[in-house]
């Protein structure tokens, strides 16, 4: 997920918007079990890409003294029964720095999730999906996870860095996942958008706005869909917003983590569901996740679904 910076006052959150950075992001690789081929990474990197960010995520929990849980920020515990589809990308880069975002298994081969999160990556030589795990997988153990190494990446050509429209890619595994995919919703649908109805965030993301820790666990929350007007306001994003391809989520922020929900860094790529269909894809929000007034920014995956439909067949 991608993060703006904030600011103490609602009115200067659209100002903030223009240093959005990176947050953490990842990548995907084929089932444990299969023979890699001599170009594919061997289930021993796989497992040292894993840990490369698990690693750097138990030091930062070490600095950061004791915290208070408080889930996806405003959410709850959830397991991978309930959401089988849920999948954790991880990636490392040739520093040996380890990303991390959620995604979800939307083909038997298929995994959709955030431009963002693959941009400028080899994914497959440098990225690993774990699916079948409600627990985050780390250097020792999968918590009864499988292994997948991917085999060709997708991003959505028009892609922008800088805006962070059109941020939607699909990842395709070596060999097939077991895990049950949940269906992506069609170009057609307005249903799903209308303001007040209900909708479900999922991912591994940060529990708290006060450190930089994911969550060992898979989080959820509900949020409600909004009117492009709650984003699009001069206050809150102004132009940053892109109206059509964006979606505006949840309630406002409260400038803490009490009383907030909303999704944060480790949530990107993991999908919004509505009715069990994809409707939208973690994108961004406001640095720390809780500014007062902000809103967090998913993709609006209607608007994809046609070009995205060619890259769930092949």
């Amino acid at each position: 997920m991608f993060f703006a910076k904030s600011s103490r006052r609602r009115a200067t959150l659209a100002g903030a918007a223009t240093a959005i950075a990176a947050a953490l992001m990842a990548t995907l690789a084929a089932p444990a079990g299969a023979a890699p081929q001599s170009n594919e990474p061997s289930d021993a990197r796989l497992m040292s890409i894993i840990k490369s960010y698990t690693d750097a995520n138990k030091a930062e929990a070490e600095d950061a003294g004791p915290q208070k849980d408080t889930m996806i920020i405003g959410g709850k515990k959830e397991y991978v029964r309930a959401y089988p589809y849920m999948a954790q990308v991880f990636f490392q880069d040739k520093q040996g720095r380890g990303y991390f975002c959620s995604g979800s298994v939307v083909g038997p081969r298929k995994i959709l999730t955030a431009a963002h999160c693959v941009y400028g990556r080899d994914m497959r030589a440098g990225g690993v999906v774990v699916t079948g795990a409600s627990h985050l997988a780390d250097g020792s153990s999968l918590y009864g996870g499988k292994l997948h190494r991917i085999s060709k990446q997708w991003r959505h050509p028009k892609y922008n860095s800088k805006t962070f429209d059109n941020d939607v890619a699909v990842l395709t595994l070596s060999t097939a996942t077991s895990a049950k995919p949940v269906k992506v919703t069609t170009a057609s649908d307005t249903a799903s958008y209308k303001p007040g109805t209900k909708a479900v965030a999922l991912g591994w993301g940060r529990t708290t706005s006060r450190n930089q820790n994911i969550s060992d666990h898979l989080r959820k929350a509900e949020m409600p869909i909004n009117a492009d007007s709650k984003c699009s306001s001069p206050n809150v994003w102004g132009s940053r917003f892109i109206k059509g391809h964006m979606l505006c989520v949840g309630k406002p922020a409260t400038g803490s983590d009490n009383g907030t929900v909303t999704i944060c860094n480790g949530d990107s790529g993991g999908p919004l569901v509505v009715n069990g269909r994809v409707v939208g894809i973690t994108s961004w929000v406001v640095l720390d996740c809780v500014a007062r007034g902000a809103y967090p920014v998913f993709v609006k995956y209607s608007a994809y679904a046609n070009i995205v439909a060619p890259q769930l067949r092949n």
